[in-house]
């Protein structure tokens, strides 16, 4: 096989062959296939030197070349062409006229790259070579942003003084392109608006200057804000130069003034209340005050003989009133002769005259109703803060009484119980005693409450139970309550009786414990919870010394509870067809006192006699009755009330019977809803259902709601079938829904009814489908042609149309008709659209059949025209000379074309906007100055000239460069940052300004942030910024934003911020109030504590510590306190009682911060006596001996003087208690609290020789808890001879004869002697008689006094052990003795 000469191979049309070869015989044949491929000779073209990532600024225009690249062609052919794309219309590609394989790439000519507009492009360029192979490369361009000039400005605020008037340099500009632009800049602002400053340019380098006479007011404008604007041609940059004026003349300054002044409401007129002085830092002389919010209370005077002195003072005729005005805030204002004026307030607290304080008694105040004799019930401490002179008395007791008394001694006034106060407890058991005091200002009062003492205790009640339930029903012999009483006075309930419960209830006390009462229901009564539901029993006991007492007991009456009746706890059912009798239900019937019950059937409802109830043994049963003739369709439901009673009453229960139904027909499950589509026609079967009947009944079925369209016919047995009938054809629009309703109905009457729903599915209108929905066409076109073709269908091949339905916005620039099968939209000739008033517009298709429609909307947007173009823009910068530009001077002409619009027209705006120079031509481009160049500021200005076709806009700039522009100020060294100590002196310099501005004279005036911390700064001459009078407070602010404006009386700078942080410096405690009262109990160390609440204050938030200082006086070391809480204790064993340790003492407390900075406060310290010695006898125990002569009154011992207390007030006055231990000896002896024992009758009569009679006597002190301690008295009664004394001679009685008569006890005993003398007159007189008849007397000797008697020695001597318990005989009389008494 050959290949044959000129075969005429191309790779690209055909690269292989297959090539079948055929090989036969005379009996048959074979083939093979053989392909040959065909070589490709020729290659693509190939990039050489390729640079792939350009960088390049922007604002370029046409650069002839970007990068240059090789590109050769391996077959030895040329490049035919290259081409590029991605690149916006930007670039272009050039072939080298020498060298046809070297190409470039540029920017096209009139392009200005804008790196906010696209910051890069990826660029493909294509070769292809005479082969028509190609090859691509894609270029990155990256285009850099152009930075706007950098300003570098020194930090720091630049000063002016203000009363500079030459011009002069305040600081240069380090101004900076990086691309090496050419910019400008301008003194654009200053505020507040001045035109002290100047922007000035010479030899390319800008300085800010003050002008000449800048006119500069520290107290006008204290800072200025100076703002300089540089640009080039893509951007520009500011700075604001803070340029603060220097005030060179100070206020007064105040010296020594307090802000708080306490002044008493009698402090007298032209009193001085604060001595202050007044300075002024420029010693002008002269000064003066004046004073504001005193109401005319007050006044200011200047010292006669010092000029900087002046005095507050009350002003003369003034009277300070705290009820009138408790307060003042007086504002004292001073002047010097440069009319600078200083402020300051004083807040005075008037402080009101106090009435005399009256201490209240610390503990109660009590009174025997025995008393008769005056005697001292307290003392009181009155006293005066002011030292005033004041007067008490006793104002009224409450209840009405003149049992009481005050008394003054010297200064001192006591409540006294005066004399027979006739004071009785069981008519008034307390008194409240109102003492008054008052001075010349005020008073006040105190109420002293005085507890009567009942000597004689009434019964006690124990463990009474009131109320006490009692059930209705309960039986005449059953106790309802025990009443426990007893008589603390250790005699006996004589008796108890009841009232208020009219005979129903009785009392009797038990027999084998007399203090037991039981409470019964009278015989014969009985309780009746309806009639009476309780009852309140008094119960009343009178003990031996007709002391009575009452309780009342509620007894409430508990109701018999009637019988239980368990509720039904499931549904009773009966079925309808039921015949014969059956049990429905057993009762659970309970009563809770086990009461005999019946129960009864009380009704059926509705009525019916169905049911009934049986007893059954113990049981009630509820029955159905035999053939009940129920009917659920009449009554699915009964309801049968049971009553169950007992001999008190009874309960109800309801029983609810359910009847159950024969069941009706039942359905299979059908398909429901079923949908058919529209149109559907002739005879059609829905579906096929069962119905059975669960009774095993015949069933016949119905349906309805179908509008004759549906056919229901039985099919075999109980199978039913739904069919549409054959006449019938669906119509959607007539009826979309059928809901048809079957009912079937058993033999009975029962039915059951199904609803099946037939939806009807609607015909479908036709399809529009588009997959473009938008579709533009310029404002420019003007000829008919097509725009868009709609793709439209009909699912059911029905035949449609469509038509247009609405354009919006309205318009007849558009048509829409059917070319063949198909359907377009169309721009018709001449539609004039114009994108400025329509930029796009709805276009809404419909299409339709007979069953139903669509709709489409397209939007058409309107693409619009090309702006106009600059001829001769941009172009070089303009200079003019800002001193020799007058108005009307013609600056430039800026010419543009529009391939659109043969009119264009023009507007401009500068940059910066004021002051406005210059203004444009609006038909010619002209631009014009408007006013002399001389009122710049700035030294450059960007005019941005706007071409527009009233359709499309364009704008361009054109810079005009100013010389000898007047400078603005600079502050050189702001913006900066310093840091100062918070106890910073008044007047210190914190900055010093660096001001710049040649030939001009710079002022300065600032701000501070926060504006409520302005007066804490002021400057001077021009530069210097210092703090004021008062100090700096960290923790009140700490941070400070000083804000400085510079002005040469023609510009003022930008603001230049000047930061300030204030440093915390470490600041002592301090303790408010610094004085506190504060008491405590004495005891051990350690033992008691007590917290001042200590309040103190450290501003730095150190945590404190505190300490007692240690002074000359013991005192101090006698208490320790917590150095973190300060709390106060005992440091040792204190006892106010042992006479070294004071009940008060002064303590000098110190709090100490971290920085070891200390603050003193006082603690006064009141130690309060405990009750901690008890009362001590004289002696272990006492004997004293009494005599035949010894009756009613006389005095046995006064204990009073025998017991000693080492406590103090209460704590040491002591009362006294005595208990016989001898029988019968109470009925002798009376002991009063006071510890006087007496004697109550003649011992003669009612003793034996030798009798002793034994008290323990107890002594207890008043304190809390009281103490006590007890001792034996032994009185011994034996009978004197006229030759012997006795052995002691017994004690005088206390009462005096002038109170004699004054005393209850004496009137009675009087009475007693009286009585006892009549009887003995008779004695007297039946003895004589029985004597004259002749039989013996038997009256017993008389008193030595009128006879002597020899004594007799007792016959037999009885010895007595005194410290023994075993019982003694003496006199018949059995004693028992006692063991050791203990204290």
């Amino acid at each position: 096989m050959y290949l044959t000469s000129d075969p005429g191979l191309d790779y690209d049309v055909i690269s292989t062959y297959n090539v079948t070869l055929e090989c036969w015989d005379a009996f048959g044949n074979s083939s093979v296939i053989v392909t040959v491929d065909v070589i490709d000779v020729t290659l693509p073209p190939v990039f050489e030197n390729i640079t792939t990532s350009i960088d390049l600024l922007e604002g370029v225009t046409h650069v002839s070349t970007l990068v240059a690249f090789n590109i050769t062609d391996p077959d030895g052919g040329d490049i035919t062409s290259c081409s590029l794309n991605g690149d916006y219309g930007n670039f272009d590609i050039n072939r080298d006229a020498t060298n046809g394989n070297v190409f470039d790439l540029r920017v096209n000519a009139g392009v200005i790259l804008d790196y906010d507009v696209i910051s890069s492009y990826e660029i493909n360029v294509t070769c292809i070579d005479d082969d028509n192979e190609t090859a691509s490369m894609t270029f990155h361009i990256n285009v850099i942003e152009n930075q706007p000039p950098a300003i570098e400005l020194a930090a720091g605020v630049f000063t002016v003084l203000e009363t500079e008037t030459s011009s002069r340099l305040l600081i240069t500009l380090n101004v900076s392109d990086v691309e090496n632009d050419a910019f400008y800049c301008v003194l654009k602002s200053t505020s507040p608006s001045s035109s002290a400053f100047v922007l000035n340019l010479h030899q390319d380098e800008y300085s800010l200057h003050i002008t000449s006479n800048p006119g500069l007011d520290y107290d006008v404008t204290p800072a200025y804000n100076v703002t300089i604007d540089c640009w080039d041609a893509h951007g520009n940059s500011s700075v604001v130069v803070n340029v603060a004026v220097i005030d060179v003349t100070f206020p007064p300054v105040f010296e020594g003034v307090a802000s708080v002044l306490d002044v008493m409401e009698t402090t007298s007129s032209g009193l001085a209340l604060e001595t202050f002085n007044v300075n002024d830092p420029d010693d002008d002389g002269e000064r003066s005050c004046t004073l504001s919010g005193d109401n005319g209370d007050f006044s200011v005077v200047k010292d006669v003989g010092n000029n900087s002195s002046f005095s507050l003072q009350v002003a003369p005729a003034a009277s300070l009133d705290y009820d009138v005005i408790s307060a003042y805030d007086l504002n004292i204002t001073c002047f010097d002769v440069d009319n600078e004026t200083s402020s300051t307030v004083i807040h005075i607290n008037i402080l009101p005259n106090l009435p005399p304080s009256i201490e209240t008694p610390a503990s109660s105040l009590t009174v025997l109703e025995t008393e008769t004799t005056q005697r001292l019930i307290v003392s009181l401490n009155v006293s005066d803060a002011e030292n005033d002179s004041f007067t008490c008395a006793h104002v009224s007791t409450t209840p009405t009484s003149t049992a009481f008394g005050l008394q003054r001694h010297g200064l001192d006034y006591s409540l006294y119980l005066n004399a027979n106060p006739g004071l009785d407890y069981d008519v008034i058991t307390k008194y409240d005693v109102t003492v008054e005091c008052w001075d010349s200002y005020n008073n006040s009062s105190i109420g002293i409450a005085i507890d009567v003492i009942d000597v004689t205790s009434p019964p006690a009640f124990h463990d009474v139970v009131s109320p006490v339930a009692v059930i209705e029903s309960v039986a005449n012999a059953s106790p309802l309550t025990t009443v426990n009483v007893t008589d603390p006075d250790g005699g006996d309930v004589t008796s108890c009786h009841l009232s208020g419960n009219g005979g129903m209830f009785s009392l009797m006390r038990q027999t084998l414990n007399t203090e037991l009462f039981d409470l019964f229901l009278s015989p014969g009564r009985s309780l009746d919870y309806d009639v009476i539901s309780a009852y309140n029993v008094n119960v009343t006991c009178v003990d031996t010394d007709s002391e009575t007492s009452s309780i009342v007991i509620r007894i409430n009456v508990l109701q018999n509870t009637p019988p239980i009746i368990v509720p039904q706890s499931a549904a009773i059912t009966v079925v309808e067809n039921e015949q014969s009798s059956r049990l429905l239900k057993t009762l659970t019937v309970s009563d809770v006192e086990g009461d005999i019950i019946n129960c009864t059937h009380v009704g059926t409802s509705p009525s019916s006699a169905a049911f009934t109830l049986i007893l059954e043994g113990s049981d009630f049963s509820l029955y159905l009755t035999d053939n009940p003739g129920l009917d659920y369709d009449r009554t699915p439901s009964y309801d049968v009330t049971l009553e169950c009673f007992d001999p008190y009453g009874s309960s109800n229960a309801i029983f609810v019977i359910d009847v159950t139904p024969t069941g009706p027909p039942e359905f299979t499950a059908i398909d429901s809803p079923l949908l058919l589509q529209d149109g559907t026609t002739g005879y059609f079967v829905l579906y096929v259902f069962d119905v059975a009947d669960p009774d095993g009944g015949s069933v016949t079925c119905s349906h309805s709601g179908d509008a004759g369209t549906f056919k229901l016919m039985r099919y075999i047995g109980d199978t039913f079938h739904l069919a549409l009938r054959a006449d019938v054809t669906l119509n959607y629009d007539v009826i979309p829904k059928y809901e048809i309703n079957i009912t079937c109905f058993d033999g009975v009457g029962d039915n059951t009814t199904i609803t099946s729903i037939v939806i009807v599915k609607p015909n479908e209108p036709p399809s529009i489908s588009s997959p473009v929905m938008a579709v533009t066409v310029s404002e420019n076109n003007v000829s008919q042609h097509l725009l868009y073709t709609l793709d439209v269908s009909d699912a059911e091949n029905n035949t449609f149309a469509c038509s247009l339905t609405s354009i919006l916005p309205n318009t007849s620039a558009f048509g829409f008709w059917q070319d063949g099968t198909d359907y377009g939209l169309h721009l018709l000739n001449n539609p004039n659209l114009e994108y400025a008033v329509t930029s796009s517009y709805d276009v809404t298709v419909r299409c339709w059949d007979q069953k139903g429609y669509s709709t489409m909307t397209f939007v058409v947007y309107v693409i619009p025209n090309y702006p106009p173009v600059f001829t001769n823009l941009p172009a070089p910068d303009i200079t003019l000379n800002a001193n020799t530009t007058p108005i009307g001077t013609h600056v430039f002409t800026a010419s543009a074309t529009d391939v659109d619009s043969p009119v264009v027209t023009y507007s401009m705006t500068s940059l910066p906007e004021e002051p406005e120079l210059f203004e444009i031509d609006r038909a010619r481009g002209e631009i014009w100055t408007v006013v002399h160049l001389r009122v710049a500021v700035d030294n450059g200005y960007l005019l941005a000239i706007t071409a527009t076709d009233d359709k499309a806009n364009t704008t361009e700039y054109r810079r005009v460069r100013l010389t000898n522009v007047n400078n603005v100020p600079v502050v050189q060294n702001l913006p900066n940052t310093i840091y100062i100590n918070e106890n910073t002196v008044f007047n210190t310099v914190l900055y010093t300004l660096n001001l710049d501005d040649p030939g001009d004279t710079v002022t300065v005036t600032f701000t501070v942030s926060p504006a409520s911390y302005g007066n804490k700064f002021y400057m001077t001459y021009n530069t210097q910024l210092r703090q004021h009078y008062s100090l700096l407070n960290y923790e009140e602010c700490n941070y400070f934003v000083v804000t400085f404006y510079a002005s040469d009386g023609k510009t003022t700078s930008e603001p230049h911020n000047l930061t300030i942080h204030v440093l915390n410096v470490n600041e002592a405690c301090d303790f408010t109030p610094d004085v506190y009262y504060v008491s405590l109990d004495e005891g051990n160390s350690f033992s008691n504590y007590v917290d001042p609440k200590l309040d103190v204050k450290d501003v730095d938030g150190d945590t404190l510590t505190f300490n007692i200082v240690q002074t000359p006086s013991a005192e101090s070391t006698y208490f320790a306190i917590n150095q973190s809480t300060g709390v106060i204790t005992h440091a040792l064993n204190y006892d106010v009682d042992n006479g070294v340790h004071p009940s008060v003492v002064t303590l000098k407390v110190v709090c100490v911060d971290a920085g070891g900075l200390t603050g003193t406060a006082t603690v006064s310290v009141t130690v309060n006596d405990v009750n901690d010695n008890v009362p001590t006898f004289s002696m272990v125990s006492y004997v004293r001996t009494i005599s035949q002569y010894d009756g009613p009154g006389t005095t046995i011992y006064n204990m009073q003087d025998q017991v000693t207390d080492r406590d103090s007030g209460d704590n040491a006055v002591v009362a006294f208690a005595a208990r016989a231990v001898t029988t019968g000896s109470n009925s002798y002896f009376y002991w009063t609290p006071e510890g006087v024992g007496m004697l109550m009758v003649y011992a003669d009569d009612v003793m034996t020789s030798g009798d002793v009679h034994r008290f323990i006597l107890t002594a207890a002190d008043r304190g809390q808890p009281p103490l006590a301690s007890t001792t034996t008295v032994d009185i011994i009664f034996e009978l004197e001879n006229s030759t012997t004394s006795t052995t002691e001679v017994p004690l005088v009685s206390e009462a005096s004869s002038v109170d004699f008569w004054e005393q209850t006890s004496n009137i009675m005993l009087v009475t007693l002697v009286c009585f006892l003398g009549l009887l003995l007159i008779g004695i007297a007189a039946f003895l004589t008689f029985r004597k004259l008849i002749g039989r013996p007397s038997i009256m017993r000797p008389l008193s030595p006094k009128f006879r002597k008697i020899s004594p007799k020695p007792a016959p037999h001597p009885e010895p007595f052990e005194f410290w023994s318990v075993h019982e003694n005989t003496i006199g018949g009389v059995i004693h028992k003795g006692l063991a050791n008494p203990s204290v």
